[in-house]
């Protein structure tokens, strides 16, 4: 008898659960709240402090599986933009160990080294700052405006 081997498997369900502090500076109680409570419209969290907490409501959430390496586009397929010659002398760009600082802690939060590097020049150009962590704030604030940009 042969059996037939499933390399990847994907899960058939999901059990999410999300943690909300209490704003209140005095409380700072945590509650937790599944996945179809914070779907529900007009759900609300009473503290044990008397403080109502709505939460924002969530519709959705997506699954991102790991992308394999080898199945990476080549780099002749991805998006080559031309720079002008009299441009490149005017960008600044973000030193060696500020593109090391910034990168660890974006590597961190999922993007990859390319993604982390491309970021930081940006922030820097835009912010000229020496300060990494002002400059990974900057990143992180300013990320609806360049989600378009890696797509």
């Amino acid at each position: 008898m042969t059996t037939k081997k499933t390399k990847h498997q994907k899960p058939i369900d999901l059990d999410v659960h999300f943690k909300f502090r209490c704003v209140k500076s005095s409380c700072g109680y945590e509650h937790w709240i599944s996945l179809k409570e914070a779907q529900t419209k007009n759900y609300k969290i009473v503290c044990d402090c008397g403080k109502i907490l709505r939460p924002k409501r969530i519709s959705k959430v997506k699954i991102l599986y790991a992308r394999d390496e080898s199945h990476a586009a080549p780099a002749t397929q991805q998006k080559i933009v031309p720079i002008k010659a009299d441009a490149i002398d005017s960008v600044p760009v973000a030193s060696v160990d500020m593109l090391a600082k910034c990168g660890k802690v974006l590597v961190g939060f999922g993007f990859t080294q390319a993604e982390a590097r491309i970021l930081t020049n940006r922030a820097y150009r835009d912010f000229q700052t020496e300060d990494a962590s002002a400059l990974i704030k900057c990143i992180l604030s300013n990320l609806e405006q360049l989600k378009n940009e890696f797509n």
